[in-house]
């Protein structure tokens, strides 16, 4: 199963340790956005870099670059969905979304009411409802 996570879960050092647990069941990416707002947290946290690394690697995670065909999709994304979500204050998650919808991905973050735009698209989770699907339908 493939997941994009957005920077808010990496707060939750239960659920990537959990993930990590069960890593040989998903397909983990994050994208270039979510590497550069993680890897500041940890920096501010004195964790660093190797450490965000490490946890990266922990979960055999991808990081999925912005191209130009990606960029076609954010902005697609941000001109359909724009009235409710402007782009000034949502540009970030325009770029997290479209690269789990690229992906074909569940979405997992904590703010779950930044992305429903994204709801008739992909599953779009929080960490908790993710875990609860996956023991509930025997996905792990």
């Amino acid at each position: 199963m493939k997941i994009g996570l957005d920077s808010t879960v990496f707060k939750n050092r239960k659920f990537i340790d959990w993930l990590i647990y069960n890593k040989i069941s998903f397909e983990a990416h994050i994208s270039e956005v979510v590497y550069m707002e993680t890897l500041l947290w940890y920096k501010r946290l004195n964790i660093g870099k190797d450490g965000f690394d490490s946890d990266l690697n922990e979960l055999n995670a991808k990081i999925i670059f912005v191209d130009v065909d990606l960029s076609d999709s954010v902005t697609e994304n941000a001109i359909k969905f724009g009235k409710q979500f402007p782009f000034k204050y949502h540009a970030r998650d325009y770029v997290i979304g479209s690269v789990a919808e690229s992906e074909g991905s569940y979405l997992i973050t904590d703010n779950v009411k930044h992305f429903r735009w994204l709801s008739d698209k992909i599953p779009v989770m929080a960490p908790e409802e993710f875990v609860y699907t996956c023991v509930k339908k025997n996905y792990i």
